[in-house]
Parts: C-alpha cells; sequence; structure tokens
C-alpha cells in the first residue's frame, strides 16, 4: 500500500499480475471483479441511509453544499431507479451546479465512500480481498472520454486502435461469409489482442481498490484525509457530516 500514490499517472505492462475489470461483470482466474460503482447487489448503509451503489453516496458529495437545491438534487440521487438513471438524469441537468471545490476532495471522498462499502458489506468485502495481493487492479475506461477514462482507471491506446482496425477489416471481407462463423473468427482474433500494448493513466478507482483491500487484509485502515473532509463541509441530506 505504501508504493500506491492516488492523482500520479502510471504505466502497467501487460503482465498476469495485472488484472484489469470493466462495466461488464470480469471474471479472473475464477474471482469476480465485480467492482464498478454502478455495480448492484452490494447495498450499504452509511448515516441513516441506504445506498444501493457506492457511485450515489459518491454523486451526493458533487452537490452537498448546505442549500436547499443541493438536497433536492441528493434526494433525486437517491430515488433514482437506477445509478444510471442518475447520470442521465441528475447529472445532465445540474452538472453546472457541482461545487466548484469538489475536485480538491474527490478522491479522499472516493476512498472514503469504498471503505464504507467494504466496512458495511461482507459479499464485497469478500470479494475484494480474494484479489491477491500481488495482483495489480486496473480499471478499464475503454470507451469514455479521454479525461474521465485516464483519471479514474486507464487506457490500452494501441489495443483499442488495433481493435477498432480489426472490427474495419472483418465487415469488408464479412461479405458472403456465414455469420456465426465470421463472429467466431472475429472472437478469435480479439483474444489474440490481450497482451498488445500497454496501459497509462492515473487508475485512481483501482488504487483505491487495491488500497482498501490491502487494509483489509492487513487489519488496518486506509489513509483517508479526515481533516481535509471535515474543512470541506460536506452536508448529506441536511446534515453536516463529521469525520
Amino acid at each position: 500500500m505504501n508504493n500506491i500514490v492516488l492523482g500520479r499517472e502510471e504505466k502497467y505492462g501487460i503482465s498476469p499480475q495485472i488484472w484489469t475489470y470493466d462495466i461488464l461483470r470480469t471474471i479472473v482466474n475464477g474471482i469476480h471483479l465485480n467492482f464498478c460503482n454502478t455495480a448492484e447487489g452490494f447495498p450499504f448503509d452509511f448515516n441513516g441511509h441506504t445506498f444501493t451503489e457506492s457511485i450515489r453516496l459518491f454523486m451526493c458529495g458533487e452537490w452537498s453544499n448546505n442549500t436547499e437545491d443541493h438536497l433536492r438534487i441528493q434526494n433525486s440521487i437517491l430515488q433514482e431507479r437506477s445509478s444510471w438513471a442518475c447520470y442521465r438524469f441528475v447529472t445532465a441537468l445540474n452538472c453546472r451546479k457541482i461545487r466548484n471545490d469538489f475536485p480538491a476532495f474527490q478522491l479522499q471522498w472516493m476512498l472514503f465512500v469504498t471503505w464504507q462499502k467494504c466496512m458495511c458489506n461482507a459479499d464485497f468485502r469478500r470479494m475484494l480481498c480474494s484479489v491477491p495481493q500481488c495482483v495489480t487492479l486496473v480499471r478499464d475506461k475503454t470507451g469514455d472520454d479521454y479525461q474521465n477514462a485516464t483519471f479514474w482507471g486507464c487506457l490500452n491506446v494501441e489495443r483499442c486502435n488495433r481493435e477498432k482496425k480489426l472490427r474495419e477489416d472483418f465487415i469488408r471481407r464479412r461479405e458472403g461469409q456465414d455469420p456465426k462463423e465470421w463472429r467466431q473468427k472475429l472472437k478469435r482474433e480479439r483474444e489474440l489482442l490481450k497482451n498488445v500494448g500497454e496501459w497509462r493513466g492515473q487508475n485512481n478507482m483501482g488504487k483505491i481498490l487495491m488500497i482498501c483491500r490491502d487494509c483489509l487484509i492487513g487489519g488496518n485502515k486506509p489513509p483517508i484525509d479526515y481533516d481535509l473532509l471535515n474543512r470541506s463541509n460536506i452536508y448529506l441530506l441536511g446534515e453536516r457530516l463529521t469525520f
């Protein structure tokens, strides 16, 4: 954990000890890597409220001033039917109302939120602890906008470009081929790209998960900057949080 630095750009080569996960239910060596903040099935309680996905608590931090407007937005976050609905109907309508100082404490807030999820949901805790400590978790943000992708996760640009070219080539050559056979060929070709390129980005979400994993296994607490969170005056559903 000592060599994990949040906010620092990283480069990861292709290795059996580099495990990438994305929004899908990734399985590596029989271990589920269902670590996305939008993943359902890991609800947890915090400060008297239930959060069905950890992204909802994180999003509440974006609109956490002591105002009626932010209180309304937080209530909308908890009431939406899914985390994706939160993105579509809450973020899209209120992105300009996010706290101006949120970037100053968002990493520590995400670390705090993820640790609450670890503490309060045994299934998530067991899944995270099942990942060997020799493994580096990398959040694959392929498909996201570049700035967001390289902040929370990493991109493998070479693989992305080669997969794009591969799909284009197959589309040009598929005329007259059996669709099922064509899809199988494409799948085989894509499998060969697993060892291509390298991962680049800050990988802050992967790092936060590894910090929590190492603390759970070692019986320690993560180095959350509680002073920063206290100074940030974070309000949750009308109540100022104290850390």
